[in-house]
């Protein structure tokens, strides 16, 4: 009978082979790891297949069924890399459906890695605020959404937490009562002169994204695919709270 790693293994080699750029990946690579939703179980409909391939040349590969990230296989051992939120992703979260995991044994997250997320977060808040009273509300919410799950992200990678697929990182958000505290603190640090623009407009549409978000996704809880128990612990307490705490 054949194991779910096998049959999962046969889905997204026989999902690589249906595009020319897949086959090549399958033939030119010494690695293949699925990550993202699809790797945790936490796939939509239509979620699409996010790949990360280790040999060949470096390109990328986006459509609406694949996302291929294809790396050299001097990155393999290159530090600078393995620090990314990426590589620390799919040390933890990824599923190998060719090679094996050696590979990223060296991925950590890096300072650079953290302070690339709050770069990322200071320049949202910077020019939110100014751009705000002339957004629909529909790309209110939409920048409440990115902002909550990158502050939550923040959170994760100051903790030395890999990232996990986004849609655990939302479900997270909805069961823990104490998520829009941390998320308002973490984002206080950034919005300089616009504190009061962070109360009265900006947390109250994170809020109301939280209401939508608990209407909409009708499975009540997640369950990842786990191939390392001890680095998910943190689903079990305040999300960014350290160990033991």
């Amino acid at each position: 009978m054949q194991s779910k790693a096998d049959a999962f293994s046969e889905f997204a080699l026989r999902s690589l082979a249906k595009h020319p750029v897949g086959i090549e990946c399958i033939e030119k690579s010494t690695a293949i790891v699925i990550f993202g939703s699809r790797a945790s179980g936490l796939e939509r409909a239509d979620s699409d297949l996010d790949v990360l391939c280790i040999g060949g040349t470096l390109w990328r590969l986006k459509s609406r069924e694949l996302d291929i990230n294809m790396v050299p296989l001097k990155w393999a051992n290159n530090s600078r890399w393995l620090g990314t939120e990426l590589a620390s992703h799919i040390s933890t979260y990824g599923r190998w459906v060719k090679g094996g995991p050696e590979w990223l044994l060296g991925a950590r997250i890096s300072p650079e890695a953290v302070n690339s997320k709050r770069r990322r977060l200071a320049a949202f808040m910077r020019t939110l605020p100014l751009l705000w009273d002339g957004l629909l509300d529909e790309f209110r919410l939409k920048y409440a959404i990115k902002l909550r799950r990158e502050a939550q992200r923040l959170l994760l990678l100051e903790q030395n937490v890999s990232i996990p697929p986004t849609r655990a990182i939302d479900c997270h958000w909805v069961k823990e009562s104490n998520s829009p505290a941390q998320v308002e603190n973490v984002l206080r640090r950034f919005v300089c002169l616009h504190s009061q623009w962070l109360v009265r407009e900006f947390m109250p549409k994170i809020e109301t994204t939280l209401k939508l978000q608990s209407q909409n996704d009708g499975r009540g809880g997640v369950k990842i695919y786990d191939p390392t128990p001890s680095k998910h612990r943190y689903w079990s307490k305040p999300l960014g709270a350290r160990d033991g705490s």
